[in-house]
């Protein structure tokens, strides 16, 4: 065999050998290439997790506002029905009275955050998020932020309608102590035994209560969600 004739033979068996480890090398990217995540679908799952890791932090915020201004109004309820209760174990000037009924007229109330929920619900995009438990979660919460919502409109017209249309007609918002209630015969001793006045402060007291329930609540599942999105 003359030499031309072996050097074609080796050429030809190398382009063998070189053929077969590119596919292998191919081979071995797509199954790679299978496996791992999409960088690039991985970086928006974050940024939606980080999306609405804020939303919580800001729901948060105003759950707190919420909870911390109802504290204030129902201890200055609670020293009113003290006051009703037993009017001289517990005298309060005409002027600390008029303060604690501007106080039970406030209306604190929790904003949600929901954009970026809505709008993972609106384009689809939920699936991206595989953890059942946060998924699960995630609609629990806002479902009861919508229902929060709704009472706090019927309290907010209740507010309005029902405890300021009695209490503007005799107590003074500018915090003078020249409210007409006081220059009533029987003077602010008066209110202990005036049936009106007192439904009015427990109907607002109770009002409160029940918000500053579900304020904890939803406060307590924000805390479990923040949780869950930081893993």
């Amino acid at each position: 065999m003359s030499w031309l004739r072996l050097m074609e033979e080796r050429i030809k068996e190398m382009e063998k050998t070189n053929d077969a480890g590119a596919v292998a090398s191919v081979d071995a990217s797509d199954a790679k290439a299978a496996t791992a995540p999409a960088p690039r679908k991985k970086n928006r799952v974050l940024h939606l997790l980080g999306n609405l890791a804020a939303d919580i932090e800001s729901d948060r915020s105003s759950l707190h506002y919420a909870v911390l201004s109802t504290d204030s109004l129902l201890r200055q309820g609670e020293e009113i029905r003290q006051f009703v209760k037993d009017p001289d174990g517990h005298a309060l000037p005409p002027a600390r009275i008029n303060e604690d009924v501007r106080k039970l007229l406030e209306r604190p109330n929790f904003l949600a955050h929901d954009a970026t929920f809505s709008n993972l619900k609106s384009s689809g995009n939920i699936h991206l998020i595989k953890d059942v438990t946060l998924n699960w979660l995630l609609f629990s919460y806002y479902s009861k932020a919508e229902n929060l919502h709704r009472i706090q409109e019927a309290e907010q017209q209740a507010t309005i309608e029902v405890n300021a249309a009695y209490f503007l007609q005799w107590f003074a918002m500018d915090g003078s102590d020249d409210a007409p209630i006081f220059r009533n015969p029987g003077g602010i001793k008066a209110l202990a035994a005036n049936v009106q006045f007192r439904n009015q402060v427990e109907s607002r007291v109770a009002k409160r209560k029940e918000l500053q329930s579900l304020y904890t609540g939803m406060d307590a599942m924000a805390a479990k969600l923040q949780v869950l999105l930081r893993q």
